[in-house]
């Protein structure tokens, strides 16, 4: 398959703004990423065209070339699309919890921020964006998508620290939590089953146990030895 270069793989303007109605991003995706998102995830990456891309976003072949270049264009700018607008809708969604907070003496109560905020914020983006999430998610890791993506990863790498603040945060406990909000995506897909929201609440608690078990000490304990106290567990 032919990659495209990084200057044919066009990202989506950023014109979005907070709605403090509802403490969400409305991050303005284009109705074409929205559209390929929608049927890479029906029919898959390899087996969606461009003219149903078309068809299915109300355009023209020639306006999806003439934006994103090829299919793997579209794959690139999903994956912006998504780093980019989440993390417009993080910052709303908690700014819009510190305006609602309670009140007390000495002003609005401060909740610490966790890693359960960010699970939070991303079930609140799914209703308008959950295609969008779910084909970013699963292509964040694609070899031939890193360059183009990388700086938008790093900048959702800071906010997933931001909300492991008791914890060293690692590269790794980094990815697990990317792999979590691909857990939560997919239990907010249509047809999943019933119950799956609650997982998501209990993969973020075991989440928060793996990165203290792997905080760094004065003993380096070989990751065996990890793994070993806990064969039935998340890993």
């Amino acid at each position: 398959m032919t990659r495209a270069r990084p200057e044919e793989m066009r990202r989506t303007p950023a014109r979005g703004t907070a709605r403090r109605s509802t403490g969400v991003a409305d991050d303005g995706c284009d109705p074409i990423i929205e559209a390929a998102a929608r049927l890479f995830e029906r029919k898959g990456y390899d087996e969606a065209t461009v003219e149903e891309i078309a068809i299915l976003a109300g355009g023209c072949r020639q306006v999806i070339h003439a934006r994103y270049g090829t299919k793997d264009g579209i794959l690139v700018a999903i994956v912006l699309e998504f780093f980019r607008g989440f993390g417009l809708h993080v910052v709303a969604w908690e700014a819009e919890r510190a305006r609602q907070a309670p009140q007390g003496a000495l002003g609005p109560a401060r909740e610490p921020v966790r890693i359960e905020h960010l699970v939070g914020a991303l079930q609140d983006y799914l209703p308008r964006r959950g295609a969008v999430a779910r084909v970013g998610l699963a292509s964040r890791n694609l070899p031939w998508l890193a360059a183009a993506t990388r700086p938008a990863r790093q900048e959702m790498a800071q906010i997933v620290r931001y909300h492991l603040p008791d914890v060293p945060v690692t590269t790794i406990v980094v990815q697990l939590v990317f792999e979590l909000l691909g857990c939560v995506a997919l239990a907010g897909a249509p047809g999943a089953p019933a119950g799956a929201d609650g997982v998501a609440d209990q993969v973020a608690a075991a989440l928060q146990e793996l990165a203290r078990v792997l905080r760094p000490s004065p003993v380096n304990r070989p990751l065996s030895n990890v793994l070993l106290r806990n064969p039935d567990g998340l890993l």
